[in-house]
């Protein structure tokens, strides 16, 4: 049969899309991390597979995860210029997603399918454990272990760090038999002091707003926005 799909490939979905301040997003697209500025056309920044993608608060460093099914297992990567200077891969291994980087640029954080499990689908690990890794410590990696296990049972959550505290959605079973309820939970930077600020009756995804004084979630194939 003849090749007819021509020499170019039209996107039809792209996942994680995430701006910096200087207007530059970053996003998968076929499996593939690639950076689009406002002036160029999009950029391919993974040699192989790349998801999942966050800046730097200062916008200049690229966070982003990837996975090989030849070793059977992922990487984390740093990619330095805004996302178009040089990429470093960090010495920790396993399915992760949601990198987060803190202000100083000296920690970083994680979530990682716990005890090197995987999922059919890379972004939905649904259980997961929180690891810090630290440059001044060669950025070896640290499970936090108060945050072993914990998981929204349908898709992995997003990490968020606001106010010197982690932010993501966890499920607590209130009741057995019951569907499970999704707590927007916090812990500090140690993975101690855990604390649960909001409810969710069933819903699977949920994001704040930069200023994290309202927050938007989807419950029953529906997005809300509620304060926090």
């Amino acid at each position: 049969w003849p090749d007819a799909s021509g020499d170019t490939v039209t996107a039809k979905v792209i996942r994680w899309p995430t701006w910096n301040q200087s207007g530059d997003v970053a996003f998968s697209a076929m499996g593939q991390l690639w950076l689009k500025s406002a002036d160029r056309a999009p950029k391919r920044i993974s040699k192989g597979t790349g998801y999942s993608p966050t800046w730097s608060v200062d916008g200049k460093t690229l966070l982003w995860t990837s996975w090989d099914d030849t070793r059977n297992t992922g990487a984390l990567h740093l990619t330095s210029g805004g996302g178009k200077g040089g990429t470093k891969t960090l010495p920790i291994t396993g399915q992760m997603v949601s990198p987060v980087m803190s202000q100083d640029g000296q920690t970083i954080y994680v979530l990682r399918a716990p005890g090197g499990g995987t999922s059919p689908d890379l972004g939905s690990e649904p259980w997961y454990e929180l690891v810090r890794l630290s440059k001044r410590d060669g950025w070896k990696p640290q499970v936090l272990p108060m945050t072993m296990d914990k998981g929204v049972g349908f898709r992995t959550t997003r990490l968020y760090l606001h106010d010197d505290r982690l932010w993501w959605l966890a499920s607590s079973w209130d009741e057995d038999r019951k569907p499970s309820n999704s707590v927007l939970s916090s812990v500090n930077l140690d993975g101690k002091d855990w604390q649960e600020h909001l409810r969710f009756d069933g819903a699977v995804e949920a994001v704040p707003s930069p200023d994290f004084t309202r927050i938007a979630y989807k419950w029953d194939h529906q997005a809300w926005v509620t304060a926090i």
